[in-house]
């Protein structure tokens, strides 16, 4: 599901894109792609942003549901099942490949502007080969941090487009921060602070390996984060220390997704049964 201010746009597991109106909840358009879609659709400006399991980043008017450009690209025999959403900075959506690789790509247009390569496989199996980029990119000033499965953690400049540093965690789970800490949930689920600047570990939060951990969610305001697991528990997290500091108990099963509000001290969660609950942390 991706939202702006007028439009709601979903996707069916057929392929489906569907544009509703916001006000009403009546739908606007339909439009058959013919592929699966295995990210949230990106609504930015005039665009809706999508992409495929078969390797294509698609835009379309978001006005009218026209195909207006498609990018493809090649797809490795073995990948994780996901993708990473884009990132609009500029008018200029960020793009993380299976092959390890960002691209930036016009959004008006489609031409890809630039490429790098963030990460590179490595191994003697498929399987030991796979990088995929399945965590949004996330922007932290002027640096671009992007997490690789069974990679690192990179920082990219945005300026220069060059790597200031690695750090070496897999993760494909949404990334966040707090002040001058990137916090990511590891593919163990130990939760983790790195310095933004540098990349150095301050530290790592154990306690919670094994049960299924969401990326955290970071309320800057409180210093506080906060992530979900599996039985639906939700714990916050004391960022500068790394110390469990709460915990409650939600509804509605393993906790899926941890998503913004207007207020900084706020979040809702979405649970596996479909619940969407709010909640907020005091002082």
């Amino acid at each position: 599901v991706g939202v702006s201010k007028d439009h709601i746009v979903v996707v069916t597991r057929e392929g489906e894109v569907v544009a509703l109106d916001t006000e009403q909840g009546e739908i606007q358009w339909r439009q058959r792609l013919g592929t699966e879609i295995l990210a949230r659709p990106v609504l930015t400006g005039p665009r809706v942003l999508l992409r495929s399991g078969d390797g294509q980043v698609i835009g379309l008017d978001l006005d009218s549901g026209d195909v207006l450009w498609r990018v493809r690209r090649s797809v490795p025999a073995l990948t994780v099942r996901g993708l990473s959403a884009p990132l609009v900075i500029d008018d200029v959506a960020l793009i993380g490949f299976a092959s390890g690789r960002v691209s930036g790509i016009n959004i008006d247009s489609g031409m890809e502007l630039w490429s790098a390569r963030i990460f590179r496989a490595r191994g003697s199996n498929e399987v030991n080969r796979l990088v995929d980029i399945d965590s949004d990119p996330y922007r932290i000033g002027e640096l671009l941090v992007i997490a690789g499965f069974q990679a690192q953690v990179s920082a990219l400049s945005l300026t220069t487009r060059r790597i200031e540093w690695d750090s070496d965690h897999s993760t494909l789970r949404p990334l966040s921060s707090v002040d001058d800490k990137l916090l990511l949930t590891a593919d163990d689920g130990s939760v983790v602070g790195l310095d933004v600047r540098s990349g150095a570990q301050l530290w790592q939060m154990s306690a919670l390996r094994g049960r299924g951990v969401s990326g955290p969610y970071g309320l800057a305001e409180t210093g506080l984060a906060v992530v979900g697991d599996y039985k639906g528990l939700l714990y916050l997290i004391n960022t500068q220390s790394g110390k469990l500091v709460g915990r409650k108990k939600g509804s509605g099963g393993a906790v899926l997704g941890i998503f913004t509000t207007q207020t900084s001290n706020q979040f809702i969660t979405l649970s596996e049964n479909g619940a969407l609950t709010a909640w907020s942390v005091a002082d």
